[in-house]
């Protein structure tokens, strides 16, 4: 079996990369052998330190060749901070989570003081005009080009291969980087059991009668919760029996998300629940649900984990037509196209629904059984393992 060091997010922290690790961790067991790296062993969840050695990062130079490949998780945030400083020092394979890394880079850049270094990583992966573009935002002169440069470059250059989760990303990759070795993997995802849209509603105390709209994960401006919010009040108009359910963390860059609820007047029929503690919670909370609305524009590149639970759980879900969403099944969701209307959008695909019990059910089934066949955590694994076999054998 490989020998892996692994280098996550772990859960209890409060991103989606945590919880993926943790849904691939047990069956990546079965066919290596792993060791956690992390910045701090203690805070990790007993459940994987107990199944897992797990050391500090500080400990992998000293015991690096102890191992066949070492395997970091990349994202968009500063849960990667220190793992990217060690793949900085120690190339390995990367799962690039998020295409564009560029809020990432700036904030342990720039926005820890850091100009030079800010400077360094835009010329890295523009040249000249990174340089350029650097001094020309330091004086205000240019915006941030937060979506339009992704900073992936160093990354992909340090890596021995690259793991991502749709064509979309990989067909971008592969245009700027034609010789890396990138392979696609659909996200590991768990069927969980089917659970009763009554009793989910009876222990969340929510009505039996009213027609649930949800939305969860991160409360960011990305999430276009503001022409949600937009479609639920038209909706709402026409059907008051309707309640919007919106569950996750707002971070502070989206505060004014609270203003704009007041303002809408909906404040008895918009339920904010915050963040929510373990999978089985969210799963309440989409078992309860008629519809899900898993917007995302502008895209990072990223692979929505909130989409694919929903869809485990037989719930219809309304996504964006951009990136990795636009690669779902027609049969498995609605997606809405970023083109001005979105709010109407939003709107007739809520009321078509509304009196549509048996397509959203439908739907729901055939978003279930994509999971199943798509996303099987075993086959998944085994990919893992086969990309790494290439790697070593330089079959690609």
């Amino acid at each position: 079996m490989f020998k892996i060091a692994y280098f996550s997010p772990l859960p209890p922290q409060h991103t989606g990369i945590a919880d993926y690790s943790a849904e691939l961790l047990p069956y990546l067991a079965e066919e290596a052998e792993l060791t956690l790296f992390v910045s701090d062993p203690e805070a990790v969840a007993d459940e994987l330190r107990n199944c897992f050695p797990t050391y500090r990062l500080s400990e992998f130079p000293h015991v690096r060749w102890d191992y066949d490949m070492t395997l970091y998780h990349m994202g968009n945030s500063l849960f990667h901070r220190d793992i990217y400083a060690m793949l900085k020092q120690y190339p390995g394979l990367i799962v690039l989570h998020d295409y564009t890394l560029y809020h990432f880079i700036a904030c342990i850049t720039a926005g820890e003081g850091n100009f030079p270094a800010y400077v360094r990583e835009l010329t890295y992966a523009k040249g000249h005009d990174g340089m350029r573009r650097a001094y020309a935002i330091q004086r205000g002169e240019s915006a941030t080009p937060l979506f339009d440069w992704p900073l992936n470059e160093r990354v992909v250059d340090l890596s021995v291969g690259v793991l991502v989760h749709s064509n979309y990303v990989r067909q971008r990759l592969l245009a700027a980087h034609p010789k890396a070795l990138i392979r696609k993997v659909n996200q590991p995802i768990r069927l969980p059991s089917s659970r009763d849209q009554r009793t989910a509603r009876r222990e969340l105390r929510l009505p039996d009668d009213a027609f649930i709209v949800v939305t969860w994960g991160q409360v960011i401006q990305e999430k276009r919760l503001d022409l949600v919010l937009q479609a639920f009040a038209l909706f709402h108009q026409r059907h008051p029996d309707t309640l919007w359910i919106v569950v996750g963390e707002s971070l502070t860059e989206h505060a004014h998300w609270e203003e704009m609820v007041q303002k809408s007047g909906l404040s008895n029929d918009i339920q904010q629940v915050g963040y929510v503690e373990g999978l089985e919670a969210l799963y309440d909370y989409i078992a309860a649900s008629d519809v899900c609305i898993n917007l995302r524009h502008p895209t990072a590149g990223e692979t929505s984990a909130s989409a694919l639970r929903t869809m485990a759980m037989g719930r219809p879900v309304i996504v964006s037509d951009v990136g990795w969403y636009a690669e779902l099944p027609d049969d498995c969701c609605a997606r809405i196209a970023h083109d001005g209307s979105e709010v109407e959008q939003l709107s007739a695909i809520l009321e078509r629904w509304y009196g549509q019990e048996e397509t959203r059910l439908t739907i729901g089934r055939q978003a279930r059984l994509y999971i199943a066949r798509e996303c099987n955590p075993t086959c998944i694994a085994r990919e893992y393992i086969s990309f790494m076999e290439d790697i070593l054998l330089s079959k690609e």
